[in-house]
């Protein structure tokens, strides 16, 4: 999702159990993805991405309640582990 309207629709209008948010988009940021997440019943975690590494979006998309944080240059592998590691908690 390029917004979070974006995002929004896609969780209300459908059941998912896990959310991907890039940590800023054209309208808000990621916080606004999570606390929607956090609206639905059940546990929906969600991996926040960044384009490069970045420390201090890292703290703050933990500190929002993200699940997890990663960059787009993240190898495959790592991509699986996350995925695996949300959906055992959803």
């Amino acid at each position: 999702c390029r917004t979070v309207g974006d995002a929004e629709r896609g969780l209300f209008c459908r059941p998912v159990c896990m959310a991907f948010s890039d940590f800023q988009l054209l309208d808000g940021d990621c916080r606004e993805v999570i606390s929607a997440t956090k609206i639905i019943p059940g546990r929906i975690p969600t991996i926040v991405t960044g384009r490069v590494w970045d420390w201090d979006e890292c703290r703050e998309a933990l500190r929002f309640g993200a699940f997890e944080y990663e960059d787009y240059g993240c190898p495959e592998a790592e991509w699986e582990r996350l995925v695996k590691r949300a959906m055992a908690t959803a």
